[in-house]
């Protein structure tokens, strides 16, 4: 939680997909957390930082991890022995469609 709170109230993000969809709407754990950004590295920046006070820490912040086809950034972060990953993804890039698991995409999108 405290990475989508990073996202959205640091970085000035939106935090959607399947973090939304399991961790907020179905009170599931959640595997990554995907954030719309057009700005990878400053979105990066502000995220890491604001994290660091709850002592989450980026792995190999100095290497750049890409998805599928460099649509998305992954950044990884450890905490308490926990790999959690963030995915940034360019909206120019990755056109966001909901599909029929998820709710509409009004309401499968954080914002801030």
């Amino acid at each position: 939680m405290h990475i989508a709170h990073a996202a959205i109230f640091d970085a000035n993000a939106v935090v959607y997909g399947g973090f939304v969809r399991d961790y907020i709407m179905r009170n599931e754990s959640a595997n990554d957390v995907d954030v719309n950004t057009a700005d990878y590295d400053a979105t990066e920046k502000q995220i890491t930082a604001a994290l660091k006070s709850h002592h989450i820490i980026e792995q190999d912040p100095h290497v750049k991890q890409w998805g599928k086809q460099t649509l998305y950034r992954r950044l990884t972060y450890h905490w308490k022995g926990h790999k959690l990953e963030v995915d940034l993804v360019d909206p120019a890039k990755v056109r966001l469609v909901p599909r029929m698991d998820q709710p509409s995409a009004s309401g499968s999108a954080l914002r801030p």
